[in-house]
């Protein structure tokens, strides 16, 4: 989940480019614990929405296009999920939605 959590922050880091926010934030929702990543960068396009979690798929020049795709291998292999929350010109969210081990 370390190797999750750099990811996540590395491409909110570069979303934001020099000036800019980034909040995790959490909630529990009946057995389940979700951990929201916001950042006000630029957004996600509609285009790039489509192959978000794809192997190879980057808009960076320096990228692999890996991150995101091992980041949703590793929380599938802990139960969970990744989703695209909300996009816009106004900032990301990704929601992280993991079981509640009783």
């Amino acid at each position: 989940m370390m190797q999750v959590l750099y990811n996540l922050l590395h491409n909110s880091i570069e979303a934001i480019e020099e000036n800019g926010t980034i909040c995790i934030y959490s909630d529990v929702n009946e057995g389940t614990y979700n951990m929201y990543i916001y950042d006000s960068g630029r957004g996600i396009s509609k285009e790039m929405e489509k192959a978000l979690f794809e192997p190879f798929m980057t808009t960076k020049s320096s990228g692999t296009g890996l991150g995101l795709t091992i980041v949703k291998r590793i929380i599938e292999n802990h139960g969970g999920t990744i989703a695209l929350h909300d996009s816009s010109e106004k900032g990301t969210t990704f929601v992280i939605s993991l079981p509640i081990g009783r």
